[in-house]
């Protein structure tokens, strides 16, 4: 099944003469704003598909060197989920998260291949558009959120998992 995919390609359309004509000529007024408004949501939905199969393969790595640079650290004493963890648990650890990373990593590369065959849209250049024209706001969020997540698992946050909580219960 192939579908017609020219409209989004191009802007300008040849016609038999060679001769390049604009969207003016070739819809009318409603059929240009229909079809501007259908082009933007497209552009809109694809840039947001990219750009969060992009955080999910990036992510992964950051925190993978996180953890290997937080574990080699004075204070990772104070991680909870470096307790009782040997050099070579951290090393597997990373690994399976690696390997996650890898999995996020090919499917962010096939849903490119996806959109390209199917819009003829080129999702690298939509995703360094967003990450050039939105950088702040992007890796502002994802800063937050990462910073977020690392703070939890510290011991003198109040994070419990045991759920025995010792140190309301210890006199001072």
């Amino acid at each position: 099944m192939t579908r017609d995919v020219s409209f989004f390609k191009s802007s300008k359309v040849i016609d038999e003469g060679s001769r390049v004509q604009g969207l003016e000529t070739i819809f009318s007024r409603p059929e240009r704003v229909t079809f501007i408004i259908t082009t933007t949501r497209v552009l809109y939905i694809t840039e947001y598909l990219v750009l969060v199969e992009y955080t999910e393969a990036v992510l992964p790595i950051v925190f993978a060197l996180y953890s290997v640079i937080a574990f080699h650290l004075p204070n990772s004493v104070y991680i909870q989920s470096f307790a009782g963890l040997s050099g070579q648990q951290l090393i597997e650890n990373v690994g399976y998260v690696l390997a996650y990373s890898t999995l996020e990593l090919t499917s962010l590369i096939l849903a490119m291949g996806v959109l390209k065959r199917m819009l003829g849209i080129s999702s690298p250049h939509q995703l360094g558009f967003v990450l050039e024209t939105q950088a702040e706001m992007v890796q502002s969020k994802l800063m937050l959120w990462f910073l977020y997540v690392m703070q939890v698992p510290l011991v003198h946050v109040g994070t419990d998992y045991s759920f025995k909580f010792k140190w309301a219960h210890t006199a001072p």
